[in-house]
């Protein structure tokens, strides 16, 4: 009779099981508890959980959509609702028994949850509590869409303020399909004292006409609102958060009517939604960060600060510390100019998104009255989706000429462009890759 081979990774000492744990998906690990007596609560020393009731729901074997199709059409969405609520109550318990076996090894979690009641809103805030609990939760990932129309609001239990003696380890929140009221931020910051991460993607900005982010003693060092959308969201913003290192904003436009940001190093605007007698209130936001080191714009931004620059000399404007700028652009747009003149030390350029597709030219120096370029630190230049067009290979011509410290330059070619167009522009290159030996000129097909 054979003997049974012996268990190799039973035998491992605890802390590198753990270890080897930190690598497996959450729903795999759960699955270990089968094996032997010993793996069966093994799973609750897990560094990292993931609660996702979409996938939940779609491998349940209650959950068979094939199932439904015999039904009358009268019944089919009695039986789709009354299986779903199955679904989730199973969700539900689910998620209870998990964080109640959880041990204090835990460091990271990720909530994927349908909040379609207020009963669900209040189960999710006992999760958020059960997690802030824990000793060494350092980062919370929360999203609360399923295909919803509507955004819940923050778990209370972030907002509220921690007993005496218990502030709570978070350092990185991620917030996804929630709504965000005027205080929001603020009231987490104050109650999150370790808090160094806040990233909120696809939030509604209710209404709110004056918004002040505000924490002198925050540890806040990157904030990220992503794709908010809103018809009567914030009206003016103040932020006030003198250690943040990085910001990023994309959505629609928000007056940044004042920002107190001394330490940023990097900020990224993307707005849509402009209208003309907003620009003046972009510039001066973008003034008020003229000290930051690397800064991405959209083609809206670049576009306003070219025509405000353009009507005028402004000597008050000038991205003097800026090392990094990346546009997101028509490469042929001539705003692009005139932000490029306040940019002395610039010494990296990143121009995408062009596709080829503009329809405004650049034509010569001359024919827009375009400033002269000064750019003596550039050294790298990068240009995506570069589709060929006259008025792109004029902007390359003169950014070669100018920029006297230029070392590499990188240019990726627009997907649609095909295979003889391709080889075009590479040819054109490697003239002037002749012309001007001083770059190195790499084309990516």
């Amino acid at each position: 009779m054979e003997q049974p081979a012996d268990d190799s990774i039973t035998a491992l000492p605890q802390p590198l099981i753990e270890h080897i744990f930190s690598f497996i998906p959450f729903k795999d690990l759960t699955r270990t508890s089968v094996l032997s007596r010993r793996w069966r609560y093994l799973w609750t020393s897990a560094p990292h959980m993931s609660f996702d009731e979409r996938g939940f729901r779609s491998s349940h074997p209650r959950w068979n959509p094939f199932n439904l199709l015999f039904l009358h059409s009268s019944d089919w969405f009695v039986e789709r609702a009354r299986r779903e609520a199955q679904a989730k109550e199973l969700f539900i318990r689910m998620v209870n028994r998990c964080l109640s076996l959880s041990t204090d090894a835990l460091t990271s979690a990720h909530i994927l949850f349908s909040v379609s009641h207020r009963s669900h809103a209040t189960t999710l805030d006992r999760w958020v509590r059960s997690l802030l609990n824990k000793r060494r939760v350092q980062e919370l990932d929360l999203d609360l869409d399923l295909s919803r129309s509507f955004h819940p609001e923050i778990p209370r239990s972030l907002l509220k303020r921690r007993p005496h003696g218990q502030p709570s380890s978070l350092r990185t929140i991620h917030l996804r399909n929630l709504s965000l009221w005027a205080n929001s931020l603020s009231l987490m910051l104050e109650n999150l004292v370790h808090l160094e991460n806040l990233t909120a993607e696809n939030c509604k900005l209710e209404a709110g006409e004056r918004v002040i982010i505000r924490s002198q003693q925050s540890p806040l060092k990157n904030l990220s609102v992503n794709r908010t959308n809103s018809s009567t969201g914030w009206r003016k913003v103040q932020i006030d958060l003198p250690n943040l290192v990085v910001f990023e904003y994309r959505g629609c436009f928000v007056d940044f009517d004042h920002l107190n940001l001394r330490s940023l190093s990097r900020a990224v605007f993307g707005f849509h939604g402009l209208n003309g007698w907003l620009m003046p209130r972009l510039r001066k936001a973008v003034a008020a960060i003229q000290h930051v080191k690397s800064l991405q714009l959209c083609a809206t931004s670049v576009r306003v600060i070219g025509d405000i620059e353009r009507s005028r000399t402004s000597e008050d404007f000038l991205l003097g510390n800026l090392e990094e700028l990346v546009v997101d652009i028509e490469t042929t747009q001539g705003g692009l100019w005139f932000l490029l003149v306040r940019c002395p030390n610039l010494q990296t350029l990143t121009i995408r998104g062009s596709n080829g597709e503009s329809s405004r030219d650049t034509p010569a120096r001359g024919a827009l009255e375009l400033p002269a370029l000064a750019v003596p630190r550039l050294t790298s230049l990068k240009v995506e989706d570069f589709g060929g067009r006259e008025g792109e290979h004029r902007m390359m011509e003169i950014l070669l000429k100018e920029a006297s410290a230029l070392e590499v330059v990188k240019i990726k070619v627009a997907n649609g462009r095909s295979y003889f167009e391709k080889l075009a522009i590479m040819r054109r290159f490697l003239l002037l890759g002749r012309e001007f030996q001083k770059a190195r000129i790499l084309v990516s097909l």
